[in-house]
């Protein structure tokens, strides 16, 4: 239960955030670079780089929440952070990097 309520006050925290602050500033290339592979590629890196943050980079905890095993998972992310150039998100990148996917999810893209 610990868990969820972490991820429901993440959520909340970025849905009051997004209504009162512009959100734009957080904007995060690397994030793009993941998503514009996944369009050219036709992969998923980009859904399993956003459940791996939104979970806190809890590789664990994100492989049971994208229901695939740890290690199909760490792949998935390992080629992520490849494709986006960076090693591992410290929490300002983490926090950036879930801003520009909840900006992409506001706007319906």
């Amino acid at each position: 239960s610990f868990i969820f309520a972490r991820d429901y006050c993440s959520l909340a925290f970025f849905s009051y955030m997004h209504r009162r602050v512009s959100l734009e500033p957080y904007y995060c290339e690397e994030v793009m670079r993941v998503m514009d592979h996944d369009y050219r590629k036709g992969s998923s890196f980009a859904r399993s780089l956003y459940v791996y943050l939104l979970s806190f980079t809890d590789m664990i905890g994100a492989a049971h929440e994208a229901s695939v095993h740890r290690n199909t998972l760490e792949y998935q992310i390992k080629k992520a952070l490849t494709i986006a150039n960076i090693s591992a998100p410290d929490d300002r990148l983490r926090f950036e990097m879930l801003c520009t996917y909840k900006m992409l999810i506001a706007s319906g893209t």
